[in-house]
């Protein structure tokens, strides 16, 4: 036995010799303070019993919900044409294709505005030019 196991339980009680045997009152208190600890120990191991109980129940059902989400994986994986599976697939492609239009149509907006931006600047200049030139006409005739 270690150090840590008899302080948690002592064993041997330091009792003064008496004139015939112990000292009574220190084997009462030794045996009264054993018992309290006693009922302390039943009182903490119980708990820890059910505690290890509730925890053992939480184990099973994850081990179950993890072996009917791994066999749904298979299912799903391995039958390609089931209804069932198919479902899921579907909706998944379909969120994937949603988000994809979305960010198309966000770089077609993004295109577009540059491109009008870019025509109304050379739309400006070309105007420029022809208002340029229109004066110079007017200037030479």
């Amino acid at each position: 036995m270690g150090a840590k196991e008899s302080e948690i339980v002592p064993l041997h009680a330091g009792f003064d010799v008496v004139y015939r045997g112990f000292h009574r009152r220190q084997v009462l208190e030794h045996l009264e303070n054993l018992e309290e600890q006693l009922k302390f120990t039943t009182v903490d191991r119980a708990e820890a019993l059910a505690q290890a109980a509730d925890l053992r129940k939480l184990l099973e059902m994850t081990r179950r919900d993890l072996d009917e989400a791994r066999a749904r994986i298979e299912r799903l994986e391995m039958s390609p044409g089931t209804t069932s599976g198919a479902t899921e697939r579907l909706h998944r492609m379909l969120l994937l294709a949603e988000e994809e239009a979305n960010d198309l149509r966000l770089r077609a907006d993004r295109d577009v505005t540059a491109l009008r931006e870019r025509t109304d600047a050379e739309l400006a200049e070309q105007r420029r030019q022809a208002e340029e030139e229109l004066a110079a006409v007017r200037a030479a005739s």
